[in-house]
């Protein structure tokens, strides 16, 4: 949720974005980077600027705040996300989306995933991915409420808890949940004997 509020947050001031899981992947893209926000103290890298996002940007005391004016992007054509493919080439390459582009991603998912019939969305795909980045958008544009969890494991939990009713996943997240209940079920059954 905290990659969100800084992306936003980003958004609101006119800077671009582009989420990547290591930040090491990044100087290999060549785009013009000032400075990198980084979630793992752990992955700083030597040469590049970075600043840590950690739980002192969240918590602690409210601090007043002036408000400054959303500035934005200057136009819908403006470059507003950048995403990562490797294509067929197994390079990363860089692709800008506008502004426009971007709002039409989220737009898109409600013809597929819909807008009326659920509530509460668990994602599972990392916000790394073009994929996961979007559906995340698309659930806060729509108002929803948005979950996410580390593993299958967590997923059923979260699934269960937070009466989940809408899942969002690729194949391998799919088998890895059917083994996580199997294996559950396989430990009820063992207990009752």
């Amino acid at each position: 949720i905290r990659h969100l509020i800084a992306a936003a947050a980003l958004y609101r001031r006119g800077h671009p974005t582009l989420s990547v899981s290591r930040t090491g992947d990044i100087p290999a893209i060549g785009l013009p980077i000032a400075a990198i926000l980084e979630g793992d103290r752990n992955a700083l890298a030597p040469g590049l600027k970075q600043i840590p996002v950690d739980d002192d940007w969240f918590t602690g005391p409210a601090a007043p705040v002036t408000p400054v004016a959303a500035t934005g992007f200057g136009s819908g054509d403006a470059v507003c996300r950048v995403e990562l493919s490797s294509g067929t080439t197994g390079r990363p390459k860089a692709i800008g989306l506008s502004a426009f582009a971007v709002r039409r991603w989220i737009q898109n998912y409600y013809l597929s995933v819909g807008q009326a019939t659920w509530t509460r969305m668990l994602s599972l795909p990392g916000l790394s991915s073009s994929w996961g980045f979007s559906l995340a958008a698309h659930a806060l544009h729509a108002g929803k409420t948005l979950c996410f969890a580390p593993d299958a494991r967590q997923t059923l939990a979260m699934i269960a808890l937070y009466n989940v009713d809408c899942l969002v996943g690729a194949p391998q997240h799919l088998r890895e949940l059917i083994e996580a209940r199997s294996g559950i079920d396989a430990a009820l059954r063992n207990a009752d004997q």
